[in-house]
């Protein structure tokens, strides 16, 4: 059996250090149908110490990259947790 995750998106919003997660936007892979645009998902990634200061350090927010990780999984709560976190653009080239 294997527990992967893998994502591609830009970075929504990176909490304060403390809180160890960010926002990762994903679109979806179907348009809705009311506004033929295609919707996005927030989904939080939790990260390791190590890897949010790398993170932080070197992406800002609109940020494109790629999440390797894998799913923890509680009666109360599913998390996802980064194992490594791949920088691919920036939007704008600021």
């Amino acid at each position: 059996m294997l527990n992967m995750v893998t994502l591609v998106g830009r970075i929504d919003k990176i909490p304060q250090i403390t809180n160890n997660t960010i926002q990762l936007k994903v679109p979806r892979n179907h348009k809705n149908q009311d506004t033929n645009l295609y919707d996005d998902d927030l989904i939080t990634i939790t990260l390791t110490e190590n890897l949010y200061k790398n993170l932080t350090d070197y992406c800002k927010e609109n940020d494109l990259v790629g999440i390797k990780g894998h799913i923890e999984a509680t009666p109360l709560e599913i998390k996802i947790i980064a194992d490594k976190v791949t920088f691919l653009s920036s939007k704008g080239g600021n």
